[in-house]
């Protein structure tokens, strides 16, 4: 949600489609823009987005681990950043966005993240990666009037930053992940 965005700082604010700048919001996470000192010699990124806290000495860090308990499994948390190296700007024909990034974690292997409506956005996913459930959540969140946006990913193993600069969309929003449902309301 922090990366798949079209947003940008303009005199200290989010600036950008409203659904956007609501979404990132809700992640916490600050959006950088300052690339000036970029430390990659030729590599360009548009942008980089991690969490409020996040030092550049200490690249991430666990924040929780996974335990099972007697309440459920607790989430992996994980402090990153996350380099912007590409965007397919949003199409109304297309339903959807994507980005090519950059991060920490997986010590600079590129993914895509890839976000639009549902219905697309399943067409695009690899079958096994979406709940069997899908048509039946989708149905009952958009039957009560909520906004509801998918979100899908998909690792670049075999990319390199050349590579990334002249690849198609169709190449990169193929064959991807599941990540789950973005529901929301407007009041």
């Amino acid at each position: 949600m922090a990366s798949c965005t079209a947003i940008t700082m303009v005199n200290g604010r989010l600036v950008g489609d409203p659904l956007d700048v609501q979404m990132f919001q809700a992640t916490d996470w600050v959006l950088d823009e300052d690339i000036e000192n970029q430390d990659d010699g030729d590599l360009v990124c548009l942008a980089r987005v991690h969490p409020k806290d996040f030092t550049a000495e200490q690249p991430f860090e666990r924040v929780a681990s996974m335990s099972m308990s007697s309440q459920g499994a607790e989430a992996k948390q994980l402090k990153y950043r996350c380099e912007l190296i590409r965007r397919f700007d949003f199409s109304s024909e297309l339903q959807r966005m994507s980005v090519i990034c950059k991060n920490d974690i997986d010590q600079g292997l590129y993914k895509a993240f890839v976000k639009g409506s549902p219905e697309k956005i399943s067409e695009l996913c690899r079958k096994e990666t979406l709940p069997e459930d899908f048509n039946a959540e989708l149905s009952k969140y958009t039957s009560q009037g909520y906004r509801v946006i998918a979100l899908s990913y998909r690792d670049m193993p075999r990319m390199n930053y050349r590579k990334l600069q002249t690849v198609s969309r169709e190449e990169v929003e193929t064959e991807l992940t599941f990540l789950g449902l973005l529901i929301m309301e407007n009041k």
